[in-house]
Formats: structure tokens, sequence, C-alpha cells
């Protein structure tokens, strides 16, 4: 056999598997240095051909081991010119600065063992050695940057808010006349606001502000702390009210176990039910390069009948994001969000719609096109989606002010305002002040929004890794957030969601070797530490709710509450549809409701309305159809052709309550089928039900898979389809249809 091998094809692949390998080395090559283990990160930095990118840090960290000052400024002045962009740029721009400042002093390299125990995760050997550190050079400046992270530790590191009042108060009383007492007085100010008694820390900002002059002879010194001092003051001011919270995570709803296997797909919710993962919104990412053949309406809907409401983060532009690549790409956006999204979203009860997170950023913030192509957006969502609240997500990284009158105008078009927040080891430890902590810095950003707008405030995810060697600092950073609560709930803070459920070997990023970490469970669904206190936040939601407003028409339904429900309609004859939100809107008519229906919050009635009925066209079909089918197995059923139809319908009863592995839809005599999961049209766990699945929310193209070849795609049936009953689960479905038809 005589086989052409295409030398271009070959070279490419021979490329991406050479990238993947350096990928894998170097993420390995930055767990061994965190992890203490330099050897090892030596080795694989002398196997690498070049050194570029990350492996410059990795270079200069390593020097920075062997005390090597100077070849340690070098390559991280390098990395830093290099234009290379990674979280560890933040770090390396600390410890050059560290470096040049104080190498020629003997205690830098103490100094420096101590920031690698925090690196480590080791807070309480980092408090081990400062003790040490202090009586070894007590006179000198490092030594007083060590008592100020000291205090810090027992803020940050430990959340005893209490302990760093005390030593922070000790502080003051030494560091007398200096500017290391503001530094003292702000680290106070800010413990009393973790302990909730912000009159306190008023009390330090005040004291500040009276010493500037005194304390801080450089004029760009002064500016730079006033704006501390602003940004403190705000801090520490509450606002009206305060508002139920409710939790929510991402960024899939159709999970595989282990994550990232590609095996055992099912719904998150059956994966991590409620009584492991008490949330109440669920978000689903999706960009420019989602497969939109995978992306269909039964999932969400099935979402929201188990009691969550779906969140769909819609990040099109992505980080390419600039005036030239979104005036490029203006129109596919538009024909993307209008003929796929809102056509997924539309009927759903209610979702959230964020909004290209991170928008504000490589001059978007200032290009006249943003706001003119944000006006288009919201009126498309507004007239195609009027069940979803919409909002542009900010990225954290730039206060809002006078300065950016574009970035307040697309804000202030939301329904609501959202920012993100996403932190690593690295950004943490790159600064060593308590106003730099991230929940923080949410609440200062929270405070300026809910000034500015008055809207209610989403932090539309949060971010925190497990690693490098952060599992327990994961956990107390939910911890500190339970302090600050009470405060962002005067912001007007309705939903905290966190960015994965679980570890996703997969996600690569910004954030490098933390990526793969940001989850609430590993990638075998074992719950990590930060559960436990992710559980104890909430949910901070009313126990019962009111109707607050109903509006009916022919061709829908709206009712508005006062607060989040899991909620069911139930008509007359038991059958049922539920939902989740503050909110419902609907399409009439709805399902198999009609007549009299009662609108339920838990077992109490709130309301009754009357429902129109659903025109069908039943097949005539005399007898039940059962069936007995094992994983894969197939029931066809005959359609008889009809014109103006909407949708398919069916009649079942099961033996067992109805779960996600069912599915319905059309196939055609060539094996071609359309399909949708039954559970996002009845409710789950029901025996008996109809369901209505409209025509255009079931998958599309049709498609056949070809074993050995994966699926192929066909836009139209070969002739008039049948309607299909197939089992994707495990476990065997029986059971009987006893009508089915068009509607």
């Amino acid at each position: 056999m005589n086989l052409k091998i295409n030398p271009w094809i070959l070279w490419l692949n021979l490329s991406l598997i050479s990238m993947a390998l350096n990928a894998s080395s170097l993420h390995q090559s930055m767990l061994h240095l965190y992890r203490g283990q330099f050897e090892q990160a030596q080795a694989l930095l002398e196997m690498q051909p070049t050194i570029e990118g990350d492996w410059l840090y990795i270079q200069g960290r390593l020097a920075l081991q062997q005390h090597h000052w100077q070849q340690a400024k070098t390559s991280l002045s390098t990395y830093l010119a290099s234009g290379h962009d990674s979280v560890h740029r933040l770090e390396a721009r600390y410890l050059f600065g560290l470096i040049r400042k104080h190498q020629d002093r003997p205690q830098l390299a103490q100094y420096l063992a101590l920031h690698h125990y925090l690196e480590q995760g080791l807070p309480l050997e980092w408090q081990r050695g400062a003790h040490a550190f202090i009586k070894a050079y007590p006179q000198s400046e490092l030594a007083k940057q060590v008592q100020l992270q000291q205090a810090q530790i027992w803020l940050e590191w430990f959340n005893q808010p209490q302990q760093a009042v005390e030593h922070y108060q000790r502080l003051i009383s030494e560091f007398q006349g200096g500017e290391q007492e503001l530094e003292a007085r702000l680290g106070l100010a800010y413990a009393h606001l973790y302990l909730q008694q912000p009159l306190l820390g008023k009390t330090q900002i005040n004291q500040i502000e009276s010493q500037l002059a005194s304390l801080v002879p450089s004029t760009l010194k002064r500016r730079v702390w006033r704006r501390r001092t602003q940004a403190a003051q705000q801090s520490m001011n509450p606002g009206n009210g305060q508002h139920p919270i409710r939790f929510g995570v991402g960024s899939q709803l159709n999970l595989d176990k282990p994550t990232g296997s590609g095996q055992n797909f099912r719904p998150i919710w059956n994966h991590l039910p409620k009584s492991d993962l008490p949330v109440q919104h669920l978000t689903l990412w999706i960009t420019r390069h989602s497969d939109w053949g995978w992306l269909q309406p039964d999932l969400l809907k099935a979402a929201s009948r188990a009691g969550y409401t779906p969140v769909i983060a819609f990040w099109y532009f992505g980080d390419e994001i600039s005036p030239e690549f979104v005036d490029q790409h203006r129109q596919a956006y538009l024909d993307t969000l209008s003929q796929k999204l809102l056509p997924l979203i539309k009927d759903l009860p209610q979702a959230y719609l964020l909004l290209e997170p991170e928008f504000n950023k490589n001059g978007i913030s200032d290009w006249a096109g943003w706001p003119k192509l944000m006006k288009t957006s919201f009126a498309l969502i507004r007239q195609h989606a009027p069940n979803t609240k919409a909002a542009l997500v900010l990225g954290d990284w730039q206060p809002l002010g006078q300065q950016q009158p574009l970035v307040d105008e697309v804000v202030a078009m939301g329904d609501f305002t959202a920012s993100m927040l996403m932190i690593s080891p690295h950004t943490e430890l790159a600064h060593q002040s308590p106003d730099w902590s991230p929940w923080v810095r949410t609440l200062r950003l929270s405070q300026q929004l809910n000034k500015r707008f008055n809207k209610p405030y989403m932090l539309a995810y949060a971010a925190l890794p497990s690693e490098p060697r952060w599992q327990q600092r994961q956990a107390i950073e939910l911890e500190k957030l339970k302090r600050l609560l009470p405060a962002l709930q005067h912001q007007q803070l309705f939903s905290i969601n966190w960015f994965n459920a679980t570890d996703n070997p997969q996600q690569q990023g910004w954030f490098a070797e933390s990526e793969p970490y940001f989850g609430l469970f590993d990638i075998h669904h074992q719950p990590k530490a930060a559960l436990r206190a992710f559980k104890h936040l909430g949910p901070i939601t009313s126990a019962s709710a009111t109707v607050t407003d109903v509006s009916q028409s022919s061709h829908r339904l709206e009712i508005e509450f006062d607060s989040w429900q899991h909620w069911t309609l139930v008509d007359q004859q038991g059958r049922r549809h539920s939902g989740a939100g503050d909110a419902l809107s609907l399409p009439l008519p709805i399902a198999d409701l009609s007549g009299q229906t009662q609108l339920m919050f838990e077992r109490s009635s709130a309301l009754t309305l009357t429902l129109p009925k659903q025109q069908t066209h039943p097949n005539q079909a005399r007898n039940s159809h059962h069936f007995s089918l094992v994983q894969w197995q197939q029931l066809r059923l005959p359609l008889v052709p009809n014109s103006g139809i909407e949708g398919i319908w069916l009649r079942l009863e099961l033996t067992q309550p109805l779960d996600d592995g069912l599915l319905v839809g059309l196939s055609d005599d060539q094996g071609f089928e359309r399909t949708a999961r039954l559970i996002g049209y009845a409710d789950a766990n029901q025996t008996q039900f109809t369901a209505f699945v409209p025509l255009h929310e079931l998958s599309y193209p049709w498609r056949k898979y070809q074993p050995g070849s994966g699926f192929i795609w066909h836009h139209r049936p070969s002739q008039s389809p049948s309607l299909l009953l197939m089992n994707q689960g495990t476990q065997s479905v029986i059971g009987k249809i006893t009508a089915y038809g068009w509607f």
C-alpha cells in the first residue's frame, strides 16, 4: 500500500503536539516552583530549547531561590518587557521592585523565604518565620513591613479580624510619626469593617486624613493616600435597605463525570443535587465558538423546572474585543444574538443574560461605536425575549469615573448592574494591603454602581482557585465574604454566582496553572473545603413570597413576585408546570394546562388563574403503545402529515418517575433525527404527563450517528418523519404512550 502524507498536515500535527507538551511541562514546572520542588522545576527549565514567555519568569524565580539577584533582575525585566500577558506579570513586577530596592541588604533572602511560605499556603510557618525575622533585623525597613503583614495575615489568611485589630493597635503605638502608622491605621479600619463596625473604621480613616500633611511630605504620595482614604471612606458607608441574595454556579449545564472525561454526561443537578449544592442560579457560557448544533432550549427549560433560574453568559467577542474587531464582526454578532441566542431563551419563564463579560478593555471604553451596538442589542432582547433581564458585565480592574462616560452609558442600559471577581494566589501575593482584599474591591465597586445607577447588582461570577496550594485559602475567602454580606446587601446585591461548580482540567486562560481549579468540587465531584463555607453563605432568601403584579393577555402570562421562588402551576386535573425566579413570563397556551389553575409557592396557593387550552391534532391510534427501552433503544410511531403545525405532543405513563435519559423527537426512514430531552417539557419525577415540544426547539440540523466516524448531518428529512422516543440513560425505561400527534 502506497501511503502519501501531506507534509503540511504532518507539520501542523507535530506543532500542536509540541505546543501541548510545552504547556504541560510549563504547568508542571510552575507547580514544582510553588511547592518548593526547585530541582524538578530547574530540570524542566533546562529541557527548553528557548527560554521565553512564562519560562523567563520561572528562570527569574529560580535565580531568586539561589540568591543570584542580578540574574533574577535580568530574567524578570526581560519577562516584563516581552509583553507576555499572564497573571505571573503581577508577581514578576512585585519581585523585580523588591530586588531593585533591597538587593544590597542581607535580610532580602530571608524575606523571600517568608514570601515562599505564603506561596506554599503555609501561614502558620510564615508567622513563626516572621517572629524570627523581626528579632534578627529589628531596625530594618523590611521588619516594619513584616510587622504590618503579621496583622494582615490574621485578617486575610485566618479570618480573625479581632486579632488583627489588636495587632494593628500595637503597631500604631509603635510606629508613631511615620508612614507605617498610616498603613496600620488603614489596616485597622478594614479590620473594623470585617467586624461590622464601620463607625470605628471611619474614625481611623479620619485620623489618617488629618495626619497626611505632616507624615507624608511627598505631594505624589499624598495624592495616592487620598485616593486610598476616599475609597476606604466609601467602603464604610452602607446604603439603605437589604435585599435577599441568591447563589449560583456555572459554567455548564450538562456535566461529565469525571469532569473533562467526556463520559457520563448528565444535567448538573443530577450529579450535584441541591442537597449537595444549594443554589438558585445556574450559568451557561456561550461563546462565538460554541457549537449551536448542540445548544437547544430543552436543558435550560429543564433547569427552570428543577428549581434553578438560568443565567446565560454571552461572551461573543471574548478576549479579542477591540473597536476594530467588534466593527469587523458587528453583523455576525447581531445575527447570532437575534437568530440563535434569543430563540434559545425566549420561552423560558425567567432568565438573566450577561452580555460581553469584561467588555471594558482594549479601547472599548472610549469607542463611540460600542454604545450604538449595545443599544441595538438591548432593543432586540426586550422585543424578542421579554422574560429576560440583561446587563453588561464590568471587569473590576477600572474604577468608575467621570472620565468614562461611554462605559456609564452602556452600563445604564441594563436591567441591573454586574461585575466579576477573579483572583489567584499570584494576584494576592503581589500586594500586601487590606484595601486590595478581594471582597473589599467588590464592595467598593458595588457601592460605586449603586450610587451611580441605583439598580440591583449581581456579582456575575466569582472565581477563586484551590491551587497552587490554596485549598484552605479558598475556603477562608468564602468565610470572609460572609462577614461582608450585610454591607453588600446594602448595595442592592441580589446574586452571587460561583464561576465553576467543579474543577475542569481542560480550562486554560490568563490565570495560568490556577485555571483548572476554580471549582467547589474536584473533577471527581468530591467536595473541597470551600464547599462547606459556600453552603454557610445562604441561601439568604425570603421564606415566602407575595405576588406583586399579574398581566395576562391572549398570548402571554406575566407574574412578578417580591422574592425568588421555586413555583408550580397546577390545574384541576393535577397537571403541572414548574419554574424558578422572582417572576414568570410564559407564552399562552401553556403545555397541557387549561382551565382553573393554581400558582403554588412551596405548598401554599398564591393565585388562581384561568388558562386557555392548547389545540392538538391527534393521530387516529386506538391502542396504547407499550415500550421497554434499554440504553439507546428507540420507539418509532407514524405521524400523519399535517400543515400549519408548531410541534409534537405525546401523553406518557411510566412505571418509574421521569428522569433525564428519555428523548423525544422526529426520525426519518434513514435514521436522521431531531430530538429534545423530555425533562424540558414535563416536570421530572412524574409518572403520568403530557409533553408539548415545539419543532424549533428540537436539535437541528437532522443528525445521525455513524460508528467509527461520528455524526453526519442533513438539513431535510428524506420523507415524512415518525415520532421518536429514545432512551439514552443507563436505566431501562418502561411505560406506554396513550396518545400523540401534532399541535
